[in-house]
């Protein structure tokens, strides 16, 4: 068994390849608790959540406190509305593996659309005690916020997701959301602007100018903004 084939292929997620590859092995060497794993890892890339489910229960079998295997045991009850069994089966993760990045995005989606701001905020600081940088999570908790009318908060948020991720226009956009929710349509404005100076084809970038400049009484920039906004949506 050439585990280390297997694994570039999962890296490359070449999960088709690595999925014969790891069938072969198993049919010459017989089943271990590494190569199930795998297994699971490539059926659930592939959209095959009954085979991943199957994988991973068989490698908890092995050894229950598999931190990967509870992971996606928790991401598959997610994806079919086991939200409770998710959330334990994430903080079970957490619990096992403390810097589980995936774990601490998984949990904050389910705290965020339950609205649970205030244990959002927990979490965000353990994640801050962490020093776990991973853009994605502050701009979840940014949402929270924003839906809760916290756009201080929000902007501490989004700010630390513009520090990891620079070159990613969506977090200078919802940024300026923050701005724009409390008056501060100039900032807002200007936030907009680094968005569409990195994704110059970005239609929610123009809509936004288009709906900062309307604010500001700039009915012409408005309406060309608003228009670029439409041309890219017909």
């Amino acid at each position: 068994m050439d585990i280390l084939e297997i694994t570039s292929l999962v890296d490359k997620k070449e999960y088709e390849k690595a999925k014969k590859l790891i069938n072969k092995a198993i049919s010459k060497e017989g089943t271990n608790k590494e190569l199930i794993k795998y297994l699971g890892l490539c059926n659930i890339n592939l959209g095959l959540q009954d085979e991943a489910l199957e994988n991973f229960e068989l490698v908890l079998e092995e050894d229950e406190e598999d931190a990967l295997s509870l992971y996606y045991l928790a991401v598959i009850n997610l994806d079919r509305g086991n939200v409770i069994q998710a959330e334990i089966l994430l903080k079970r993760v957490i619990k096992l593996r403390e810097n589980y990045t995936d774990a601490y995005k998984s949990l904050a989606v389910i705290l965020f659309k339950q609205n649970r701001p205030e244990e959002l905020l927990k979490l965000y600081e353990k994640v801050q005690e962490l020093n776990i940088e991973d853009a994605q999570i502050y701009d979840i908790f940014a949402a929270a916020m924003i839906v809760n009318c916290r756009f201080d908060k929000a902007r501490e948020f989004l700010k630390k997701s513009v520090e990891i991720e620079p070159d990613n226009p969506k977090y200078y956009i919802r940024l300026g959301i923050a701005y724009f929710s409390v008056g501060n349509i100039n900032e807002a404005l200007a936030q907009y602007k680094k968005a569409l100076k990195l994704d110059k084809n970005s239609s929610e970038a123009y809509y936004n100018i288009g709906l900062a400049y309307f604010a500001l009484e700039e009915f012409i920039k408005a309406y060309k903004n608003m228009k670029k906004a439409y041309n890219f949506f017909a």
